[in-house]
């Protein structure tokens, strides 16, 4: 599926984006420097590791988000409630959050939009969701990969399909 860059801080995973996906690295510190011997970062790439071999890894090296607001909050943690080898669509994350005892409210659009800028690909795995009527809808990734890794992980149904040329966001 291609190179990926992961950033980090000392404690956290910051950041994981495959090569020339949309929003490359847009949260990285521009002082950032490289450290591939970082304890956190050796990690994260013995999680992707697991995880491109289909040994479906649990847990991962902790991770922050240094703009989460409450509705993006709440939109991260119900999309990683959607297991490996699973899919839902944008719909069921906004019912999720709407139902929560949470005050925010979000609809389908708001919940495209928060993946739309996801820094974390795999880690919240947005790539697991689709539109209510099986389309891929959009993956700052790629169309073909959000396909590919739905493939990796099993979570491809019959019904999933590529959206015409045109309608792709």
């Amino acid at each position: 599926l291609g190179p990926m860059l992961i950033a980090s801080s000392r404690a956290y995973i910051t950041g994981i984006w495959f090569e020339g996906q949309e929003h490359f690295a847009e949260t990285l510190d521009p002082r950032h420097k490289e450290d591939p011997g970082r304890p956190i970062l050796k990690d994260a790439k013995r999680w992707l590791d697991l995880y491109f071999a289909r040994k479906h890894p649990l847990g991962f090296p902790p991770y922050k988000i240094a703009w989460r607001n409450d509705a993006t909050g709440q939109i991260h943690d119900k999309i990683c409630f959607v297991s490996y080898g699973g899919a839902r669509s944008y719909q069921w994350v906004a019912d999720v959050v709407n139902t929560t005892q949470s005050k925010v409210r979000v609809t389908a659009d708001q919940v495209k939009e928060v993946c739309d800028r996801n820094p974390l690909s795999l880690i919240i795995p947005d790539h697991r969701l689709v539109e209510s009527d099986g389309s891929l809808y959009h993956y700052q990734a790629g169309l073909m990969r959000k396909m590919a890794l739905l493939q990796l992980e099993g979570g491809w149904e019959e019904h999933f399909y590529l959206p015409p040329l045109e309608e792709k966001a």
